[in-house]
């Protein structure tokens, strides 16, 4: 980037700046126009009822969850004795030609010639 492409940028967002600060109304406009729609009183009289509701809700949310508090505790399961809940996955197929130790002359898969070898 050059020092010309910076200084391009620039005057790109002053326009739009520009352009933004011509179409916005002013605010005093809308805050006069807020003030008529609810009469001006109406937020002063609500805002006590507003306060009360909240401290109502807060209050019976308190009382339900002490309502909700168990009883007796239950019993909490040593760590030991934990099983994961996937741990069937490691379960895979062929898993007993892993945990064998393999004999010299005898294949993985019985033959006739094996099984005469261990039946005689």
């Amino acid at each position: 980037m050059t020092a010309d492409d910076d200084r391009d940028l620039r005057e790109c967002f002053a326009a739009l700046r520009r352009d933004e600060k011509a179409g916005a109304p002013a605010i005093e406009r809308l805050l006069a126009r807020a003030r008529a729609r609810t009469g001006g009183e109406a937020f002063r009289i609500g805002r006590p009822a507003l306060t009360l509701a909240t401290a109502a809700a807060l209050l019976l949310g308190i009382a339900l969850l002490d309502l909700r508090k168990p009883s007796r505790s239950l019993p909490v399961p040593s760590i030991s004795e934990w099983r994961s809940p996937t741990a069937f996955l490691l379960q895979t197929p062929g898993r007993e030609v892993l945990e064998s130790i393999p004999r010299f002359g005898e294949g993985l898969i019985p033959t006739e010639s094996n099984e005469r070898r261990t039946s005689s």
